[in-house]
């Protein structure tokens, strides 16, 4: 498929097949998380040419490229969250619809702020004092520039982590990166990483300097990286990912792994089909794997026929309906009924004319509709006004 970056089974079923994915990795929730991910896209035969991550989001990164063991990753995930926990109400963070440069103009003669990240060509996160960000989302807001808040109360990527610079530093003092399996972008660093250099300093770095994800997506995009897989919950970063691409004038797609609100099983699939569309070699065996064989015993069997058949086909075979005017629904993604409009099984319809001809009426109508409600969301109340 090109070449194809931070990526991100199918049958088994494909919710058992994540959960086994998830429960494979320890660690934080959101190193869990995406961690499951890598290995659930992993066996579905995407395997990423490159990785990046945002933030802490790195530390997954780099155990996915082999840089850590399991031991490290997990060590380096505690000690950063117990210390980054310890400075909560240290400030707070906001996001910004401003490029870079704007940012810095904005924030000159502000104390107490600093650039946190550079997601995008007009998405960068602010990072300091919760009064001064205030008041600049309020004049941000009265020149209708997009201005949020991020969860939490710590200034992180801010002079803020200066206080836990010595112990984070004696706590991984004695991390052994090993070579990555593939090429790694940093956000904290210029350029590549091999792997070694990722030591305590690095993740020093990492805490306290800005997220410069911008460059590390313009990297990717100059070596030739035009699939996009973001690992987590909610699509994040895709959007100033799109925007990177469109900047440099790049052809690139940029997919989700999963949805909030939405159905794990049914994203993952979306975002598979959406994969093969961009090039990507889906692993058909694992996916749809071959059925087993068991030994039949060596005497005859007392042959009685059973159906098994899905619900669909026996409504067909049977003549059943959902209801007598809305017919059957059909075994589609989106909610679709057919049904055959009979007189002869309906004659109370031919009661219904308009000159002498019988004409469907406008009740049969909706009818149908608070039917189909009903059947999309069992007990709710419909009321027709």
């Amino acid at each position: 498929m090109g070449r194809h970056s931070r990526y991100g089974n199918g049958s088994q079923p494909l919710a058992r097949r994540w959960r086994k994915c998830w429960k494979r990795r320890r660690g934080s929730p959101r190193d869990r998380r995406q961690s499951g991910l890598a290995a659930l896209w992993r066996s579905l035969g995407a395997r990423p040419d490159a990785v990046v991550g945002h933030g802490a989001g790195e530390l997954a990164a780099f155990h996915e490229a082999g840089v850590y063991s399991l031991e490290d990753a997990l060590r380096i995930a505690i000690h950063r969250s117990r210390l980054m926990h310890a400075l909560v109400g240290s400030g707070a963070m906001l996001a910004v619809g401003l490029s870079e440069a704007a940012a810095e103009a904005r924030i000159a003669a502000v104390a107490g702020v600093a650039i946190a990240a550079i997601d995008g060509p007009r998405s960068v996160t602010l990072s300091g004092d919760r009064g001064a960000l205030d008041a600049l989302r309020a004049q941000l807001a009265a020149e209708q520039v997009a201005a949020q808040w991020l969860p939490g109360a710590i200034a992180c990527h801010s002079p803020a982590m200066d206080r836990i610079r010595d112990e984070l530093l004696a706590s991984l003092a004695d991390l052994r990166p090993r070579p990555a399996a593939l090429p790694l972008y940093l956000t904290a660093a210029e350029g590549t990483a091999g792997g070694p250099e990722l030591d305590a300093a690095y993740w020093w770095r990492n805490v306290r300097d800005p997220v410069r994800f911008r460059a590390a997506i313009d990297r990717m995009i100059d070596a030739g990286c035009g699939v996009f897989l973001e690992l987590g919950p909610h699509p994040v970063l895709g959007g100033a990912i799109a925007d990177c691409l469109a900047a440099r004038g790049a052809d690139g797609r940029v997919v989700a792994s999963l949805r909030r609100g939405e159905p794990e099983p049914r994203e993952v699939m979306a975002s598979l089909a959406a994969l093969h569309a961009a090039g990507l070699d889906i692993a058909w065996d694992e996916l749809y794997p071959a059925g087993r064989t068991v030994p039949l015993p060596g005497y005859p069997w007392k042959r009685d026929r059973y159906w098994t058949e899905p619900a669909a086909v026996a409504q067909v075979r049977l003549g059943q309906r959902d209801h007598e005017l809305l017919g059957r629904r059909l075994p589609t993604i989106e909610p679709v009924w057919e049904a055959r409009i009979d007189i002869e099984q309906l004659p109370y319809l031919a009661d219904h004319r308009l000159g002498g001809s019988p004409v469907f009426p406008a009740a049969g109508h909706l009818a149908m509709a608070a039917q189909a409600v009903r059947a999309l969301g069992p007990g709710r109340c419909v009321a027709l006004g």
